[in-house]
């Protein structure tokens, strides 16, 4: 069993599985299902293109890679005491091909936060710092995850 690496704040949770069945009879997309959620229509190679309401592997890739960010940043915040308003991202995954056996060069995560007081900017841009290295994407990808932040602040 691999030997898990220390991840900066670490919170101290039992472990958690996360289990999807992937489902492919014919045709160029299959279906993930997870506990009773609705199912996520899933494109094979060259299938997204072709069915535009599917799914491809990487951007479920960049919507998880978006959404963990998303979680830690918030979770940060909250324990430092930091309000956020309002919190939008854009992810793009990179590969080096369009081929099933290319590679993942990089993921970008543009965010856009809205604070409650313009005073926690810094605080922020340290926390951003923070959830870049403690996010599981963060720490399991190979390839580099760009952050990209533009700070506001409320009205």
């Amino acid at each position: 069993m691999p030997s898990k690496r220390p991840r900066p704040e670490a919170v101290a949770q039992p472990e958690r599985n996360y289990e999807v069945s992937v489902i492919w009879e014919q045709g160029a997309t299959g279906q993930a299902h997870a506990g009773g959620k609705p199912p996520i229509e899933i494109a094979t190679y060259g299938g997204a293109e072709r069915q535009p309401n599917t799914w491809s592997p990487e951007g479920l890739l960049a919507c998880s890679v978006a959404g963990c960010l998303l979680n830690t940043v918030l979770l940060l915040a909250g324990r430092d005491g930091i309000e956020i308003r309002c919190y939008m991202s854009n992810a793009t995954v990179t590969t080096d091909g369009p081929s099933a056996d290319c590679e993942l060069t990089g993921v970008a995560v543009e965010i856009a936060v809205t604070l409650a007081d313009k005073a926690h900017e810094k605080a922020l841009r340290g926390i951003m710092e923070r959830a870049t290295k403690a996010c599981p994407f963060s720490t399991s990808l190979r390839c580099p995850i760009k952050v990209q932040l533009h700070i506001h602040a409320a009205a």
